[in-house]
């Protein structure tokens, strides 16, 4: 089976995604978080994956195709694992884990896979897009179920996910422009017809269905780049709008938002927090025992800054702090001592909040 158009068109879209990932993780201005870097991955191995099927290189290397097949049970979960970040309530975040349990029972029957031998591969693989449904026997079936089984978890977590964020609608619908509610439709309607597509291709052995269901797979690969590239703003502004709508109904209720507040000031103050240039609000929240979505409301609704607002407040002070007592000291070194990795981005922050540059603070101090 040779499909020289399908194949440049999937090996492309899979490369593609391999190259979006590298250039995502190298900007340093707008970096992916990791649960979209990884859907964004699986997602380009699925689509080589692919293409080495329709190239006809599969045939010469049928164990691939068993091995692979395991991998694409994490889609799904992960789907939920971008949304679990925001609606995520209290410190709960192990319970995202008993989502993969169906990937770790997919692995099982790569052990049954392995003991067969090629061409006994060759005929399963075959038998997927060539035998009718009843002439087809318990092993087909079973081998058929395990192929099909991530294409219906991700249809099962789209839809969960869908329902999260058409139960938000209400709350923030107003919020968000309707280029991107347009957008979140079309790519709900497109990923069912995506994987039903290829369910259905495989039930009914069509090969036709699941090339069809190949092609819109690179072709929304392209689709979403594109639309995060002419709107880079549009999934952000979800983001805020997602996060917005849960303040709303706040999550803090049932905690003591003046003893977190403490705590985060030791942490900051007395433990030194801020001089970690790496520091993320994740860390910041674990610390506290308390989730992001809590302590993101927490910075917002009591003390009316972002994240890296407060961690700048805190290393300006410490700053203002060594010029004062360490005079000697040189700029660049406090710079790096309270967290920052460079003198340039130390000046803006200095600058913003003091309203005067390090240099120009440490002259007024000193002739104090």
């Amino acid at each position: 089976m040779h499909y020289p158009f399908d194949f440049a068109v999937l090996f492309f879209a899979g490369i593609f995604s391999f190259v979006w990932v590298v250039g995502a993780t190298l900007n340093q201005n707008r970096k992916l978080d990791s649960t979209t870097i990884f859907l964004i991955t699986i997602s380009g191995y699925r689509l080589c994956f692919e293409a080495a099927y329709f190239s006809g290189l599969i045939n010469k290397f049928p164990i691939a195709f068993g091995i692979a097949v395991p991998c694409l049970y994490a889609i799904g979960p992960a789907i939920y694992l971008y949304l679990f970040n925001f609606y995520t309530v209290g410190n709960h975040r192990y319970r995202i884990y008993i989502h993969f349990i169906p990937f770790v029972f997919s692995l099982l029957p790569v052990i049954f896979w392995l003991k067969l031998n090629s061409s006994a591969q060759l005929q399963l693989i075959a038998n997927l897009f060539t035998l009718e449904p009843l002439l087809r026997d318990r092993i087909d079936w079973g081998f058929m179920s395990w192929v099909i089984g991530p294409k219906l978890l991700i249809l099962f977590y789209s839809n969960l996910s869908a329902f999260l964020i058409f139960k938000e609608l209400r709350s923030f619908s107003k919020r968000i422009n309707d280029e991107l509610k347009i957008y979140l439709y079309l790519l709900l309607a497109f990923l069912h017809i995506m994987i039903l597509a290829d369910i259905i291709g495989y039930i009914l052995s069509s090969l036709e269905l699941i090339r069809i269901s190949a092609m819109s797979h690179s072709i929304s690969v392209v689709a979403i780049y594109l639309f995060g590239k002419y709107q880079p703003n549009a999934i952000l502004e979800y983001e805020i709008s997602i996060q917005k709508s849960r303040y709303e109904k706040s999550k803090l209720n049932q905690l003591d938002v003046d003893k977190i507040i403490q705590n985060m000031e030791i942490f900051m103050k007395d433990e030194h927090f801020y001089a970690d240039e790496d520091l993320r609000i994740a860390d910041l929240a674990e610390s506290c025992g308390i989730s992001i979505h809590q302590l993101s409301e927490i910075l917002n609704r009591n003390l009316k800054m972002s994240f890296t607002d407060y961690v700048n407040m805190h290393r300006i002070a410490a700053a203002k702090d060594m010029i004062i007592h360490e005079p000697d000291r040189t700029i660049l070194s406090i710079a790096i001592a309270v967290g920052y990795n460079s003198k340039s981005a130390f000046n803006r922050s200095f600058k913003k909040i003091v309203n005067l540059t390090p240099s120009e603070y440490k002259k007024q101090t000193s002739s104090n």
